[in-house]
């Protein structure tokens, strides 16, 4: 009985110990934004709940609207890390921006959604994107490519306890101005279409960077 309970203790430690460290990691990554909340620099990375943003000449309007933070939600996908800025701008929709840990810092503002028959794509389309991490099509004339397809980890409002796993496909044109983001929860057969457009530095503009009750 001792021979077999043995080996199932060392494994049981060891599976304890892995799960601990990867805990402590992505513990210390979805930290790194709110630690940096300290800095008095305005700066969307430094921003954190309530913080108030200008956004301007957005659309083909080029519309200038405010727009406040209600959430942050961290994404993982291998060694890549972003954040979604979830912002209330007193419209029905909420304001989705995205900041890449890039050497740019590259934002992204969600202009809307799509779904896949508007891409006249399918599911095993996209699964062959996926085992070949490669492919393309047309939308509206503009040429997707994929740039990174695998399992990603969401982290509602960055918390680790609120993780979902997903399967995500990002495509982009040549210049990288427009992006769409696929995306399919494990154990789901739904897709979610993110319909994205680059902005420039200076078409955002940091006014606060928490709200009076932090």
């Amino acid at each position: 009985m001792e021979l077999f309970l043995f080996p199932a203790l060392i494994t049981l430690g060891l599976f304890g110990y892995w799960s601990y460290t990867r805990w402590q990691l992505e513990s210390k990554a979805i930290g790194s934004l709110k630690r940096k909340s300290l800095s008095g620099e305005l700066a969307l990375s430094n921003a954190s709940l309530g913080a108030m943003l200008n956004l301007s000449r957005i659309g083909e309007e080029l519309r200038d609207f405010s727009a406040q933070v209600i959430a942050i939600h961290t994404v993982r996908l291998g060694s890549r890390t972003w954040y979604e800025f979830e912002c209330d701008s007193g419209e029905a929709k909420k304001v989705f921006l995205e900041l890449h840990q890039d050497a740019d810092r590259s934002l992204y503002l969600q202009t809307g959604s799509l779904s896949l028959q508007e891409l006249r794509l399918d599911g095993q389309m996209l699964q062959r994107m996926r085992s070949s991490a490669s492919g393309s099509f047309s939308f509206q004339e503009i040429v997707y490519n994929v740039t990174e397809v695998g399992t990603a980890t969401y982290y509602r409002e960055s918390n680790h306890t609120r993780a979902e796993e997903l399967t995500l496909w990002n495509l982009s044109n040549s210049d990288g101005s427009k992006t769409l983001s696929i995306e399919q929860s494990f154990g789901s057969q739904a897709y979610r279409v993110k319909r994205k457009v680059r902005l420039q530095p200076s078409q955002i503009q940091v006014l606060s960077l928490a709200g009076e009750s932090e």
